[in-house]
């Protein structure tokens, strides 16, 4: 079975089901350590990273979705990455959301870094929100265009508690930057 396809079948399974597998020998170990294929991913919503702990590396692989479609507790990097909104599905002035990253106490080394990306796409969407209390997500590098809303995150249920979040943007360009700017 093909890298592709191991994955497809790894994101049709029930969220209960889901652990780590091994692909073909040109991906390494799954969900191990690096993934290097060009792929195409799409969740319109729910979860792509899921409740998996491990460490995982996408490159050059384009991810589609309308809300929380990277989601989870791993330690995540995409590296030149498209990040596709599919603000269609939800309906006429409905957001999307990028990320719910779980990272749940301070010690916890998960979170999500986005490398040389560009976050496109239908619609408008929020660059993330936290589904646990010391959510990590870092955009660096990344062509924001104007899909990314100007308030670009939302504290969701830990509005109060945003010093424990971590979302931030390092040396991030494009339209939705340049509004978020204003």
């Amino acid at each position: 079975m093909q890298c592709r396809e191991k994955l497809q079948e790894f994101l049709q399974q029930p969220h209960q089901q889901k652990a780590p597998a091994r692909a073909c020998g040109r991906c390494h170990d799954f969900w191990g350590q690096v993934l290097l294929l060009p792929m195409r991913i799409l969740r319109t919503s729910g979860y792509f990273v899921g409740t998996i702990k491990e460490d995982i590396t996408l490159r050059v692989c384009t991810i589609q979705g309308a809300v929380d479609f990277i989601f989870g507790g791993a330690q995540s990097i995409y590296e030149k990455c498209t990040i596709s909104v599919l603000g269609e599905a939800l309906g006429e002035g409905i957001s999307g959301i990028i990320t719910a990253q779980g990272r749940d106490n301070p010690y916890d080394a998960s979170g999500f870094v986005f490398k040389d990306c560009k976050v496109v796409g239908s619609g408008t969407a929020l660059l993330g929100r936290p589904w646990r209390a010391y959510a990590r997500v870092v955009f660096y590098h990344t062509n924001l265009t104007s899909v990314v809303l100007p308030i670009g995150w939302d504290a969701w249920h830990f509005a109060g508690q945003e010093n424990r979040v971590t979302f931030a943007e390092y040396g991030c360009y494009g339209l939705g930057q340049i509004l978020r700017r204003g």
